[in-house]
């Protein structure tokens, strides 16, 4: 699977292709934004928090109430599905530009781990908003921790490509001044 992945993101001209990523990441992070302002800008939602018990989710869901929870359910599936897929083609894109290929091998489950937890965060949610029936259910448990594992990898990613740019920077730095 990974080796798939570094083959497709070998074909693609690399820093354009970031540029194009970096653009959806941002178009997305509107489309968050809009949602918050329609459910309510104080309203802190499940796929954003680090953790949460069926009691925390059953209270927000609550308190978004039934145009609320469609909502929510229904960018969960469209949105917040593209969404992966984007920062994780760019998180794959940018491990792939800073380390060797052997490295990058590894380095990239990573954001691929980051990617699938999100996905299944984002279909537990979806589930907890549209079949919310003003119980706390267990379902959020499993939802609780994908998004923990989604936030820890996510987090993962971003710090082996700040590590791989600072190594870059450094190496270039340093074979300056010795040439």
């Amino acid at each position: 699977m990974i080796q798939w992945l570094i083959s497709l993101l070998r074909r693609l001209p690399a820093w354009p292709m970031a540029a194009l990523l970096l653009v959806g990441f941002l178009v997305c992070n509107m489309g968050f934004d809009w949602r918050s302002e329609q459910l309510g800008c104080d309203v802190k939602l499940l796929d954003v928090r680090g953790w949460y018990t069926p009691s925390e989710a059953r209270d927000l869901l609550e308190r978004l109430g039934e145009g609320g929870r469609s909502l929510y359910g229904a960018t969960e599936v469209t949105l917040d599905f593209a969404f992966p897929l984007i920062y994780g083609s760019l998180f794959g894109l940018l491990i792939l530009q800073l380390y060797s290929e052997s490295a990058a091998k590894w380095l990239m489950s990573v954001p691929l781990i980051a990617v699938a937890a999100d996905f299944f965060e984002n279909s537990l949610a979806a589930y907890l908003a549209w079949t919310f029936d003003g119980q706390a259910s267990a379902v959020a448990w499993a939802a609780a921790v994908f998004t923990a594992v989604k936030m820890s990898a996510f987090l993962g990613a971003v710090a082996l490509i700040l590590v791989g740019g600072a190594v870059g920077v450094v190496g270039k730095t340093r074979s300056g001044r010795d040439g």
